[in-house]
């Protein structure tokens, strides 16, 4: 991308609320336009470089220009007028018009987003005043954006105990999953053990590809990311494991004459739904109360809720597959569990995890319990549910292998089991697109004033809001750059969406703000000293010289 100069933004009342206009969920072209020429004209025509699709907008309507540090539109129009600050502009004539100043072509309302001081002198703004004591910031520093770890409700001791039971848990599971191997092996089925360690491989890094795709404005930190998978994968399936397999003992000591199997089926059902989300659920409460200020809304519970869902299934599927004693077993398993059900465990902690962020989002209300619990319901329910229909189905066959009901059977219980998934997952799918553009409504509002500042440059602006164009950006710039300049640039992005996200926090009524979150300022203060960083690590002849340097502006 070239060097942007500013960025014209479409205002509309579902933009400025963080809501996608209708008929578009997530608003990522269509709100904010590039000004990457001194001189660019907006109209309905498609050879206009801001093209807006208004029938009240003409042809070639405006044009916009920069030069020398001072911005001007004119009139294009033949007898349409335009508006700048609510003065309106005849046609054929020109007016000046300010940063973070709005005008209208037809019925849109623009905003120009552009720095305050002319680029020539925006970096000596941006250098400042450099000492010995500055904070210095390590290029091999992690990407965050200066969320610190609160010690919440759980504190030091929590933390440790929480260490502690993953080693207890990962020890039971490494001799349970040992023993069942070693049984393999000794037996020579080394067949079945490299299936069972590697199919179950398949839906997880799925659904790690999936959240990729999905976490675009407010990235989760890989390795929370990844310690939630180890909790599904290792603390929650160990003992859901163990506690389960008794349980399960005792309803087929209670039940056991053929004639109970749907009781049987339900209550296994049941078992199974309850233990293993408690157990899952566990982990986005331990997150929760750990790090409360990477769990802020429902875009954090799905996605945390779905990745310890895929941990669990990774562990438990391997579990099915070492067990598995025939041919025909193994393909039901990879059907079911591997094609069908690849999202099933992720979906039901995901409804959990999107009742606790709904709660984080609203924060001060009616009986804020209430959505988490009914997550949690919802759930078990959905387990049970799908549980209940396998178990039942597979006790029909068992009894009656050779009856002509059998196919109609099984087509139900497919049916009964993955229907109310798929319902499960679009709703979920909705509740994640409106969050997600929520989120690139912050990032939309807020930053607007620290592009006018020179805190945040134009470009980055359009890419934070683009998050698709981002993504192919950082890519361009590892393989351009190197790994340690893309280091630092996701540093840079991070703390660009912190202070978004900081300004948010800070605007929000007395009595309805989030707990300690990072000031602003000190998400300026990050930026300058990355910024200042990426500056002294290019050679001098590719530093520029006339604007802050941006990762995403320089030229080639």
């Amino acid at each position: 991308m070239n060097t942007v100069f500013g960025v014209v933004r479409v205002l509309s009342p579902q933009a400025d609320a963080g809501r996608p206009p209708p008929g578009q969920l997530l608003p990522e072209q269509h709100l904010v336009f590039p000004i990457a020429a001194e001189m660019i004209t907006l109209g309905s025509d498609l050879h206009n470089a801001i093209v807006l699709f208004d029938p009240a907008v003409e042809r070639e309507h405006a044009l916009l220009r920069y030069q020398r540090g001072v911005w001007t539109i004119e009139n294009l129009a033949q007898s349409s007028t335009l508006t700048v600050a609510d003065v309106v502009v005849p046609p054929q004539m020109m007016a000046s018009i300010a940063p973070g100043q709005c005008f209208q072509l037809g019925a849109t309302r623009l905003q120009l987003v552009a720095p305050d001081l002319p680029l020539s002198l925006m970096v000596l703004a941006e250098e400042g005043p450099y000492t010995a004591h500055s904070p210095s910031v390590s290029l091999l520093q992690a990407p965050r954006a200066l969320w610190h770890l609160p010690r919440g409700l759980l504190g030091r001791a929590g933390v440790v105990i929480v260490l502690l039971g993953f080693c207890v848990a990962f020890t039971l599971l490494a001799v349970t999953l040992g023993t069942l191997i070693t049984h393999r092996v000794l037996s020579g089925d080394w067949a079945s053990v490299i299936t069972a360690l590697t199919i179950p491989l398949i839906p997880a890094a799925g659904i790690v590809v999936l959240i990729a795709l999905i976490d675009r404005y407010e990235r989760e930190p890989w390795h929370l990311l990844l310690c939630a998978f180890l909790w599904g994968a290792i603390a929650a399936s160990t003992p859901a494991l163990f506690i389960e397999t008794n349980v399960n003992q005792v309803i087929a000591a209670l039940l056991p004459h053929s004639g109970a199997d749907i009781v049987r089926s339900l209550l296994t059902g049941l078992n199974a739904g309850i233990i293993e989300e408690a157990a899952k659920g566990a982990g986005l409460l331990v997150l929760l109360l750990i790090m409360r200020e990477r769990f802020e809304n429902i875009t954090d519970g799905i996605l945390y809720g779905a990745i310890i869902g895929a941990g669990f299934a990774m562990t438990e599927n391997i579990v099915y597959f070492v067990n598995a004693e025939s041919r025909q077993t193994l393909v039901f398993l990879i059907i079911g569990r591997v094609i069908l059900g690849w999202l099933g465990h992720s979906t039901f902690t995901a409804c959990f995890g999107a009742g606790l962020g709904y709660m984080r989002e609203r924060r001060a209300g009616f009986r804020p319990w209430l959505p988490p619990l009914l997550g949690f319901l919802a759930a078990v329910l959905l387990h049970t549910l799908f549980d209940f229909i396998a178990l039942a189905a597979n006790a029909a066959y068992n009894n009656s292998p050779n009856s002509p009901l059998v196919n109609v059977v099984t087509l139900l219980a497919a049916v009964g089991d993955y229907l109310p998934l798929l319902v499960a997952d679009f709703i979920l799918g909705l509740m994640l697109l409106r969050s997600l553009a929520r989120e690139a409504g912050v990032l939309r509002e807020y930053l607007v004033d620290e592009v006018r500042q020179g805190i945040v440059t134009p470009d980055e602006y359009v890419v934070l809001l683009r998050a698709s164009a981002g993504q192919r950006l950082h890519r361009a710039l590892l393989l351009a750059r190197g790994a340690r300049l893309w280091w630092a640039t996701r540093s840079l992005f991070a703390a660009e969406v912190g202070l978004a996200f900081a300004k948010w926090h800070a605007a929000l009524p007395p009595g309805d703000s989030a707990l300690p979150f990072a000031p602003p300022s000190a998400f300026r203060a990050r930026i300058r000293r990355l910024r200042r960083m990426l500056r002294t690590s290019l050679p001098h002849d590719q530093r520029p010289s006339s604007a802050p340097i941006s990762p995403y502006g320089m030229r080639e």
